[in-house]
């Protein structure tokens, strides 16, 4: 069929047919309207600009499918192929991994407007005072984050911040015990210190503990580290919920069934009055060893336990001290004032800088004009700072380290252990994404370049890659089969004299066996013969053995078969020793069994003081037993022990408590405090077994101490392994003290335990019959000796407590105290991979050090020499002056390391961790409520001004006034931004605002900027502001443009 096409119709593309409709259809409209083209011609640039719109979001989706492999390797297998793939409009792809931005645009995504979290910001009240209570036992969080955050003052971001912050502080030596003992916990499960510092931004910025570690890609943080978002979630929850839930874990856990108060668990306010009432009826013994308990449930090295079930716990009791602390007075008479700890804080960035800004001269002349207690309390203060600034330095050192390490492995995004054939594969991979004809940036190719010509010069001067240079794991298995062979030949030596001596010993017992019985005799002598003669063949095999003990292999294997046969002779020979000496003890040890159970079965016996007697030989017998069984437990079975001994404490309060209002009820309750005093009784028995059982353990030196000492005997350590090292030895004598202590405190709670048997005794054999007991006896004699078995019960239930308690910090140190060997024996095997380029740079480094402390010391020197000339000074005074020469050096040095580092990362921008829009958003949010905080007293300061009688006016000191009072708010700001002069600030305010400066540099001068302007809203109306003002604004000003320069 022919089909015939209309004239009409153009011929052509369909493209070229449209632009031909499109003109048609434009002259025709543009001679009907004479407007016509310039409305086209805005429509036109409209559409330009969505088009490029849509070109610049194509290209930043096509340069992030582009960017370098993640920073950390996955954990098992291969890593995956990269994403190859084109652009498309339908995947929305959130740019993660290695950084190629520079420092202040690491991350310039994200939302520009915030609001703050937490509106609550009425003023709050003085904390509460004890009302004849006793106090309760420290956790080492800080109180006043926690006590703003429970008013509602204090979002749960900035005071997740707070308790990192002040943890990663207490490690100085005058902080309290709990703190320091927080601390180590803290930061001795997550392997290294670089968490305390927050990676490498934290540590450009002063230190800023990680939230969460294991999420950043910095590599210079512990992957293994523990994730604290438990304790986020409970920060995020409502006080209420979370309060009730303190006073459920460490009150109502506490009490029986008879005790709590009966209400429906619905919340509200009648909840919490039943809650209150019931945290009433306890001590602050049995909330403190609540407490202790639970820390011990959630040690990370426990099953079950983690870093932040370890801070809930430490972050509930904090609660409850709040709730303690308004509770009405007790009954009992005021308990002792609360020694306060002598811990200082660091000294303000103010005074710091004041400090290291004065001349020697008015220092001295400042330090006379104190009193000896404001001075000692200034050095602690500033000695504190130094001594985290110290720890601060030793981190950045290994920081720059690590950094310098794998700076170049970085930029082509594999691990230094790469093998030379694994690196090629890597820098062929990124060379084709980033090549400038396919695509890619050419300085970022020219990078890649350069870093992979340095680690080509570097394995080419170290003698190849790191797995094909070093058959170090072969070196140090032929170390141990020579230890091996060591300890065989001492064990073979050793079972050579058993069982030579056995052999002595029977044909002796042969002879005088021969004269006794004469000839009927004969054929056991002859047995006994041949027996000592195999002894004989035995000793000789084992010589022999010894002279062919030269191959390494055969030494082990001979090992291994002598083991068995000098077990089994060390078996006989005790065995047959042992067998009489518990014959002979048989008859002594049944009839105290027998005394011990009647004792436990409310029996009474015919002499108290024989069954007190048997009472006390049952325990120390149990402690003996105790003693032998505990030379190979783990740290494992140690903590479980403590936590039985725990158990046992609780449960002997509990039944003293009854007993004692049983006793304050009269001679009708004689029967339950019988009851209850049996339990304590057995409970505190338990307690001390398993008290004794813990510290002799602690005092014993464990097979993995002996094994860590032996792996950094002979080797080169660097400073961090030696620190650590000096540590664990500390660590190690410190523990055997509170083993001791252990030790002693169960020896306490055995001896009152037998003291108290004859007086419970006593009250078991009175007559059932209540009143026959009143007519025969007396009301008063009843009530007499009933309340002074209430004050024996009390005496061992605290007894038991303190035994507990050292049970539980001696399990606990012995844990920590393991992981710390284990981390000794990690820096110990890795110190033989030392590059001789570092090891040049660090003596160079060491050598400049030495130079300036030479330096510094002639100037001390000179110093003292002058203050001894001008007379006799202070030593307090002395420690000012050399508490500020420490300052100022400290200061440089970090500063120093903190400027390399600034340089390595500016130079290698893939060093630093990619920054999510997420994370980006979280960090602004806490400046904002940080600006927030520090607007606050100002506008309450309008407030009460304008309302005040004769307010609303003001001259030239109000306006003083005002300006220093807002320049005191926002000290943060000029801190932040001062670099040089104060390397770590105090104020956690400042380190924040300084991170969020090096993420977005921009954002942070616009809210920064915005904050000042809204303060200036609020100085006081007057005639002759403007200047003050300006000076102020002007100030501000520069110190945000310095910052964010």
């Amino acid at each position: 069929m022919h089909h015939e096409t209309s004239p009409q119709t153009p011929r052509g593309p369909p493209d070229v047919r449209r632009v031909e409709a499109e003109e048609n259809l434009e002259e025709t409209e543009a001679n009907a309207d004479p407007n016509y083209l310039e409305k086209l011609l805005e429509l036109k640039e409209d559409r330009c600009r969505r088009l490029q719109a849509l070109i610049d979001l194509k290209e930043a989706r096509l340069k992030s499918l582009r960017s370098p492999a993640p920073a950390a390797p996955p954990p098992a297998g291969e890593s995956p192929p990269f994403l190859q793939r084109q652009s498309s409009s339908l995947v929305a792809v959130d740019p993660v991994g290695r950084n190629s931005a520079p420092l202040g645009k690491l991350q310039p995504l994200g939302r520009r407007d915030y609001l703050p979290t937490s509106l609550s910001f009425g003023a709050m009240g003085e904390p509460p005072v004890l009302r004849g209570r006793a106090p309760l036992q420290r956790t080492g969080l800080p109180r006043e984050p926690v006590r703003r955050w429970h008013a509602g003052q204090l979002s749960a971001d900035l005071t997740m911040r707070e308790i990192l912050d002040a943890v990663c502080r207490c490690s100085s030596s005058s902080a309290s015990g709990e703190e320091r003992e927080l601390y180590t916990m803290t930061q001795l499960y997550t392997a290294n210190g670089s968490a305390s510092l927050g990676g490498t931004l934290g540590g450009l910025s002063g230190g800023l503990p990680a939230e969460r570690p294991h999420a950043s890609g910095d590599s210079t943080i512990d992957k293994g580290a523990h994730d604290l978002c438990p304790l986020r979630h409970v920060l995020s929850q409502p006080v209420d919920v979370v309060t009730n839930d303190a006073l459920l874990l460490f009150a109502r856990q506490l009490l029986t069934a008879a005790e709590a108060e009966h209400v429906s668990l619905h919340g509200g306010a009648e909840e919490r009055r039943a809650l209150c009432a019931d945290l009433s009826k306890l001590s602050a013994e049995e909330l403190n060893l609540a407490f202790r308990r639970a820390c011990l449930k959630q040690q990370p090295q426990r099953t079950g336990g983690s870093l932040a079930g370890l801070l809930r716990v430490h972050l509930l009791f904090e609660i409850v001290h709040l709730v303690w602390a308004g509770l009405p007075a007790a009954d009992s008479p005021p308990a002792a004032k609360e020694e306060e700890a002598r811990s200082y804080l660091p000294a303000d960035d103010r005074v710091i800088i004041e400090e290291i800004s004065t001349e020697e001269e008015q220092i001295l002349l400042k330090a006379e004009a104190l009193s000896n207690e404001e001075l000692e309390e200034f050095n602690g203060r500033m000695a504190a700072k130094a001594l985290y600034l110290s720890k601060v330095r030793d981190l950045l050192d290994q920081q720059l380290e690590g950094l310098q390490a794998v700076g170049a492995y970085a930029v082509l995004g594999c691990d230094p252990s790469a093998s030379d054939k694994e690196l090629q594969s890597h820098y062929r991979e990124a060379a084709r994404r980033l090549h400038p004809d396919r695509g890619g940036e050419k300085v970022a190719f020219q990078q890649l370049q350069a870093a992979y010509e340095q680690i080509l010069q570097q394995r080419k001067a170290q003698g190849g890659a790191p797995a094909s240079r070093g058959p170090r794991p072969a070196k140090s298995k032929a170390a141990s089969k020579k230890e091996k062979a060591a300890a065989a030949k001492k064990e073979k030596a050793s079972a050579a004299k058993a069982e030579k001596r056995a052999a002595d010993e029977a044909e002796v017992e042969s002879e005088g066996e021969k004269k006794a019985v004469g000839a009927d005799g004969e054929g056991e002598a002859e047995e006994k013969d041949v027996a000592a003669e195999a002894a004989e063949d035995r000793a000789e095999e084992a010589k022999k053995a010894e002279a062919e003990a030269s191959d390494e292999k055969e030494n082990v294997d001979a090992q291994q078969q002598q083991e068995g046969g000098s077990k089994e002779a060390k078996d006989e020979a005790e065995g047959e020793g042992a067998k009489d000496e518990a014959e002979g003890k048989g008859a002594e040890d049944e009839a105290e069994g027998e005394a011990a159970d009647a004792l436990e079965e409310g029996l009474p016996t015919t002499d108290p003081a024989a069954a007190a007697a048997a009472a006390e030989a049952a325990a120390r017998a149990a402690v003996a037993v105790e003693e032998e069984e505990s030379a190979d437990i783990t740290p494992e079975e140690m903590c479980d022990a403590a936590e039985q001994a725990a158990e046992a404490a609780r449960a002997c309060a509990a039944s003293s408590r009854i007993g004692k209002r049983v006793a304050e009820l009269g001679v009708s309750g004689w029967g339950v405090l019988c009851d209850c005093a049996q339990c304590v009784l057995r409970t505190g028995r338990s307690a001390a077994s398993n008290v004794s059982r813990v510290g002799n353990a602690a005092m014993q030196a464990p097979d993995w101490m002996s094994d860590t000492l032996d792996a950094a005997t002979g080797r080169q350590l660097n400073k961090r392994a030696e620190r650590e090292l000096r540590s664990l030895m500390e660590d190690m004598v410190t523990t055997v003290r509170q083993g001791r202590c252990a030790v002693l405190a169960a020896n306490v709670c055995t001896a009152k335990a037998a003291d108290a048997a004859q007086i419970v005794l006593s009250l078991i054999r009175l007559p059932p019959n209540p009143e026959r007991l009143t007519s025969a006896v007396g009301a008063a004699a009843i009530s007499s000796l009933m309340a002074r078995v209430a004050d024996v019960l009390s005496e061992i239930t605290t007894a038991v407590g303190e035994a507990a308690e050292y049970a539980m910090s001696t399990a606990v140190a012995v844990a920590a105290m393991q992981r710390k060997a284990e981390l000794v024996r990690e820096l110990a095997e890795a110190s033989d991979e030392k590059s001789p380029a570092s090891e040049n740079e660090s003596d160079d480094d060491e050598a400049a050090r030495e130079a300036r402390e030479a330096r510094e010391k002639a100037a001390r020197d000179k110093a003292a020499a002058e203050a001894a000339g001008e007379g006799q000074v202070r030593q307090a005074v002395r420690r000012r002056l050399e508490n500020a020469r420490w300052m100022k050096k400290l200061h440089a040095e970090v500063g120093g390391v903190q400027s390399k580092i600034r340089l390595l990362v500016t130079s290698s921008p893939q060093l630093l961790p990619g920054i999510t829009v997420a994370e980006k958003e979280a960090l602004f949010q806490q400046l904002v409520d940080v600006l927030t905080a520090a607007e606050q007293p100002v506008t309450r300061r309008w407030y009460q001004s304008t309302w005040h009688e004769g307010g609303g006016g003001g001259d030239a000191a109000v306006v003083a006034e005002w300006c220093e009072f807002v320049q005191g708010q926002f000290d943060f700001i000029g801190h932040a931004a001062s670099r040089e002069s104060l390397p770590v600030p105090t104020s956690l305010a400042a380190r924040l605002l300084r991170q969020c400066a090096l993420v977005d540099g921009e954002l942070t001068h616009a809210l920064c900027t915005a904050a000042l302007q809204r303060v200036l809203l609020f100085a006081p109306d007057t005639t002759i502001r403007d200047l003050q003002l300006l000076a102020l604004r002007r100030k501000l000003s520069s110190a945000i443009t310095t910052l964010v320069g």
